[in-house]
């Protein structure tokens, strides 16, 4: 009998190589961006031993981090999480490539403890790349979407991008998460906030606002 597959398992999705992960244990799984290849996920579940899924939760509302979401809630009878700022972001990425924005019924806010049975699960509003922008932090690691980057952040200069507002983020984040803690990206590799404050410009500048 195979093994399942560790957890966090990172696939790559869709047209800008998207990090989408299948995070959790135990009572269920959460699936976190799938921006694309829905039947990539569905197979990744399965090797990681079929797991419940109990959420989908989007960082933000860029296509390429949301494309499959819909489809893979009807799928796994799984309700989509996303922070209430981002409605209008989801709306207009989709229809600007002609597709259907996944239904949102549950909202998150800051600060939230979701009730899902992942350890530590809670919820930052991190602005800055979009309005509604968020990382979901758990005991064994942080998921910051396009926030930070190893070496590098997220875009500011899309709407809904403010540069002064993703640094003042990237400060909470670093006064909220262990250094040490692994982040994992919407892109690229994962890595440290303890790596970034080595040679990231952007973390460096955000350390000492």
């Amino acid at each position: 009998m195979d093994t399942p597959a560790a957890l966090p398992i990172c696939l790559s999705v869709g047209p800008l190589d998207t990090n989408c992960y299948v995070a959790g244990a135990g009572e269920g799984v959460v699936v976190i961006d799938p921006g694309g290849n829905p039947e990539r996920v569905l197979t990744n579940l399965k090797r990681a031993g079929d797991p419940k899924v109990v959420a989908i939760l989007l960082t933000h509302g860029h296509f390429d981090h949301t494309a499959a979401a819909e489809e893979l809630s009807g799928i796994l009878g799984a309700p989509i999480f996303a922070h209430a700022a981002e409605a209008e972001l989801l709306a207009g990425s989709h229809a600007f490539f002609g597709m259907k924005p996944p239904a949102v019924p549950a909202t998150l806010f800051d600060g939230e403890a979701l009730p899902i049975p992942i350890d530590g699960l809670t919820v930052l509003h991190t602005p800055g790349h979009s309005p509604g922008s968020v990382v979901y932090v758990t005991a064994s690691g942080a998921f910051v979407g396009d926030l930070i980057f190893q070496g590098s952040v997220g875009r500011v200069d899309l709407p809904g991008g403010d540069e002064a507002t993703l640094l003042r983020s990237i400060r909470r984040v670093l006064d909220v998460v262990p250094h040490d803690l692994p982040l994992y990206p919407g892109h690229g590799p994962d890595t440290t906030l303890a790596d970034e404050l080595l040679d990231n410009p952007w973390v460096q500048e955000a350390a000492s606002l």
